[in-house]
């Protein structure tokens, strides 16, 4: 209290010192001299200081200090957690720890307990959930480099209610442990390579994150010591120069054979589990963190430089732990038809990469490295079934068996194969049905075709649906039906239809119709669709 006061008394002070000089500045109608402008900004400077100090002043009943540590991460989210004192916050609310949780979790018999947190300038921001992973059994939020609330991406928070700009740096997500257990925990994590970009490698990391039962408050003040990966040096101690002939695909894998145990010999290492896997990047340094880091897995661009998902066009990793016959292979593969380029410099049309690149990969050990790298050629794919079709094309319309589905299975999907009716209806084969939709002249919509080119809401090309089969956003869809294009290479047509376990807890029908049509050429596919309730909790046995 007494702190408080001081500051707040040193404010009006310095406002009326700045008050009297701004004054005496009006009488001289110059503004003063120099040395009065430079005394002025001195004020003005201490008045900020004085209200930065105000703004970090804690008001709550307890507050409850956190130091955790975590690595900057240029890939990951992950950071680190720790287990929250709910008995102590518990206590000091007056209510019990029975209470607290089920209040924080909106559940019978819980406490009315709020949540906030404390921006930069001091005000709390009550009620806000930005963290989506908290929001069902818990809280948290995105903060900004300053400290201040907002999304994962520019975007609404978990509840709707206000509107942020992105800019997110680091997160919590406060949550019980388990749904049968009173261990309650708090992730503090990252968004991938934002808190370099920021500046705050080497700094400590505040976080006020509150709760408040009627008038009294408790604060977790988390303070976060963000340290920077250090730089790996190494000795090239062999290069393993392999080759690859391979097509452009959406998605696609390709396995080479690597002698492991004349790398691991090269390193003096046993396993490839004491390794580290590494790429290089743009500077020559060696990346370390993997995008995938189970395959050891790094996204590349053309140049064989890591470079993310975002950048890259292809990736490289090792299937260490495959279960079948690539077990102990490298991969080079490709998602999201990302092995392209610009058709000329400066054109946003992009069209399949021609010729080749190199992918660029290694095993590090014991400040030693063997590099892999892999000469890839580009070459046409070559279609097995080209000129199988020569009929004349007709519209069709066929109706699948229906689908009954666990309330369970979720986002798991259930298939339908439509390669047939697709390719009798247009005469074309698996890969030329693939062309005609990434060129757009085949298009697929859903319930009714429209004047204008279809809006995918789910995987392109496809869609969440609501409970009249109509395309929705996910946030309001009840189940999904994507049409499987891109598998082209399995010779695969097939439509995925699952549903969403947070809007079908208490089950729902949809009569899917979904039409691939060409403007000419219609195929019109419909799957009923029944999603059993979800069942209700089994009551432990006393």
């Amino acid at each position: 209290m007494k702190k408080l006061f001081f500051w707040a008394a040193a404010a009006l002070f310095a406002g009326a010192v700045l008050t009297t000089s701004c004054n005496k500045d009006d009488d001289d109608n110059n503004g003063g001299t120099t040395s009065d402008i430079d005394e002025r900004k001195r004020i003005q400077d201490s008045i900020q200081r004085v209200q930065d100090s105000l703004a970090q002043i804690v008001k709550a009943n307890k507050i409850i200090d956190v130091d955790v540590e975590f690595t900057a991460s240029e890939t990951s989210y992950d950071g680190t957690k720790f287990t929250v004192d709910v008995a102590t916050i518990a206590k000091e609310l007056g209510i019990t720890e029975d209470e607290f949780l089920k209040g924080i979790e909106g559940k019978d018999g819980g406490a009315e307990v709020v949540t906030y947190t404390i921006q930069s300038d001091g005000n709390e921001l009550i009620g806000t959930n930005t963290q989506k992973g908290a929001s069902e059994k818990g809280w948290g939020h995105w903060f900004t480099a300053k400290g201040d609330v907002t999304t994962w991406s520019e975007g609404q928070a978990a509840d709707y209610s206000i509107t942020y700009a992105g800019q997110a740096v680091i997160f919590t997500d406060f949550h019980r442990v388990s749904d049968d257990s009173n261990e309650f925990e708090c992730v503090v994590g990252q968004f991938p390579a934002k808190l370099a970009e920021a500046g705050l490698v080497g700094q400590t990391y505040t976080i006020k994150e509150g709760v408040k039962y009627d008038d009294v408050k408790v604060v977790l003040q988390i303070k976060v010591s963000i340290k920077g990966l250090e730089e790996l040096k190494a000795e090239v101690v062999d290069s393993k120069e392999l080759t690859l002939t391979t097509a452009v695909y959406d998605s696609h894998e390709d396995y080479i054979e690597l002698d492991s145990t004349e790398i691991l010999s090269k390193l003096g290492a046993t396993s490839f589990a004491d390794c580290k896997f590494v790429a290089i990047k743009a500077d020559g340094s060696y990346a370390q963190e993997p995008d995938d880091p189970a395959l050891g897995l790094y996204w590349e661009n053309l140049d064989g430089e890591a470079s993310g998902y975002t950048d890259g066009n292809f990736y490289i990793g090792y299937a260490h732990a495959a279960d079948n016959e690539n077990r102990g292979k490298l991969i080079i593969g490709q998602y999201g038809h990302k092995l392209q380029v610009p058709e000329a410099e400066g054109s946003e049309t992009k069209v399949d990469f021609t010729g080749d690149f190199t992918a660029r990969w290694g095993v590090f050990y014991n400040n030693k490295v063997v590099m892999v790298n892999v000469k890839v050629t580009i070459a046409s794919y070559e279609d097995p079934d080209a000129g199988t079709f020569t009929g004349t094309p007709a519209s069709s319309e066929k109706a699948y068996d229906a689908i009954e589905r666990a309330y369970e299975l979720g986002y798991d999907a259930t298939v339908v194969d439509v390669k047939e009716q697709l390719q009798t209806t247009f005469q074309m084969t698996c890969y030329e049905i693939y062309q005609a939709f990434q060129a757009g002249t085949l298009k697929l919509y859903a319930a009714n075709i429209a004047d204008t080119d279809p809006e995918y809401t789910g995987e392109k090309p496809g869609y969440w649906l609501d409970k009249d089969g109509k395309g929705i956003a996910y946030a309001n869809g009840l189940v999904y039906a994507n049409l499987v294009v891109n598998d082209f290479a399995n010779q695969k047509l097939i439509i995925n239809v699952g549903h969403h376990p947070e809007n079908t807890k208490a089950g729902v029908e949809v009569n899917i119709k979904l039409i691939v049509t060409n403007g000419t050429v219609n195929a019109v596919i419909t799957v009923p669709v029944k999603v059993a309730a979800q069942l209700p909790a089994e009551t432990p046995a006393e």
